[in-house]
C-alpha cells in the first residue's frame, strides 16, 4: 500500500508536529502586571503621579522680538475630547476635506482644535488663537499641551512632569516651516 496515507510508511513520513514555544514573561514583567492597578478606577492618574490637570508659564519671544507671557492650565483628554478636536478641526478647515488641505495648514487647524479643546485657562491675549498673527505663539503652546500628555500617559520617559517654563526665539515653531508658497 504504497502512497497510503495510513499505517508504519505514512507515519515515517509524517513530519513531527511542532510544539509552539510560549514564553513565560520575565520576572520583572510578573510582578509590574502582578501589582499593577486597577485602570478603571485609576483612569484619570498620570503615570508617575502626573496629574490630569497640569499648568504651565508661557514666556515665548517671536521672530519680532516680541514676548508672549502667560499662565496656562491644560489637561490630559478623555477620548470624547479628542473626537470634540476632530470635530473642531473640521469645522475650522469651513468644510474643506483633509485631503484636500496643504500639510502646513492642516498642522495648523491640529492645533488650534487641540488647544480649543485641552486649555482650561489662558490669558486674556490667548482667548482668541485663531486671531494671532505668529504662528510660532501657537506652536510653543501646544508643545506644552502635547509633553504633559505625553508624560501623563507615560510615553516619554524621564519626564517628571514638574512645572516648567517655555521660552525660545522661536524654536518651539521649528515643526512648522514658514514659507511662501
Amino acid at each position: 500500500m504504497s502512497g497510503s496515507g495510513i499505517g508504519a510508511e505514512a507515519r515515517r513520513r509524517a513530519r513531527p508536529v511542532e510544539t509552539p514555544v510560549v514564553e513565560a514573561p520575565s520576572l520583572a514583567e510578573a510582578k509590574k502586571q502582578a501589582t499593577a492597578s486597577d485602570g478603571p478606577s485609576n483612569d484619570a492618574n498620570g503615570k508617575g503621579g502626573v496629574p490630569e490637570r497640569w499648568s504651565f508659564s508661557l514666556e515665548y519671544f517671536d521672530g519680532r522680538d516680541r514676548r508672549w507671557s502667560g499662565e496656562f492650565e491644560t489637561k490630559a483628554l478623555t477620548f470624547r475630547e479628542r473626537v470634540t478636536i476632530g470635530l473642531t478641526k473640521s469645522r475650522l478647515a469651513g468644510g474643506v476635506l483633509p485631503n484636500q488641505l496643504d500639510a502646513y495648514t492642516s498642522h495648523l487647524l491640529e492645533m488650534l482644535a487641540h488647544l480649543a479643546v485641552a486649555l482650561v485657562k489662558v490669558p486674556e491675549w490667548a482667548k482668541d488663537l485663531e486671531g494671532l498673527r505668529d504662528p510660532g505663539v501657537v506652536t510653543a503652546i501646544y508643545k506644552e499641551v502635547v509633553d504633559h500628555e505625553a508624560r501623563f500617559h507615560g510615553t516619554r520617559t524621564g519626564d517628571s512632569g514638574e512645572k516648567s517654563d517655555a521660552s525660545g526665539s522661536g524654536d518651539a515653531g521649528e515643526s512648522l516651516a514658514l514659507t511662501d508658497g
